[in-house]
């Protein structure tokens, strides 16, 4: 969809942060920036043009968060360090760290965007 290369995350449109103690796990659901040049023909079909995606990082070492609003706005930044494990740091607010084990992607859809306000009245 993106040309051979992973989607970008950059700066994204935070929609949920949810933590799950039995599951040990960290789970964000947010907006891409960018959509793909060639989607699938449901989503054409559909006349989406945001993708949501649902990341899942599992086997959580640590995390914190820090500020919240409604406005959520954030950076992304996914990397594995030195010990092999995954590194999140979201900034902007909330300002997310986290260390896990493993990630993955547990939900992608899209949908139509409103890029204009909703009538008053």
């Amino acid at each position: 969809m993106f040309g051979g290369i992973d989607p970008p995350l950059g700066t994204v449109e935070l929609s949920e942060v949810r933590l799950d103690r039995r599951a040990a796990s960290l789970l964000l659901r947010f907006d891409l920036a960018n959509y793909p040049e060639n989607p699938p023909a449901k989503w054409v079909a559909q006349e989406s043009n945001t993708i949501q995606l649902e990341l899942e990082f599992s086997t959580l070492r640590s995390v914190t968060i820090d500020g919240w609003g409604t406005e959520m706005e954030a950076h992304l930044e996914v990397v594995r360090n030195a010990e092999g494990l995954i590194e999140l740091t979201c900034g902007e607010a909330p300002r997310i760290k986290a260390t896990a084990e493993w990630l993955r992607i547990s939900k992608m859809s899209a949908y139509h965007r409103r890029t204009t306000p909703w009538p008053c009245g």
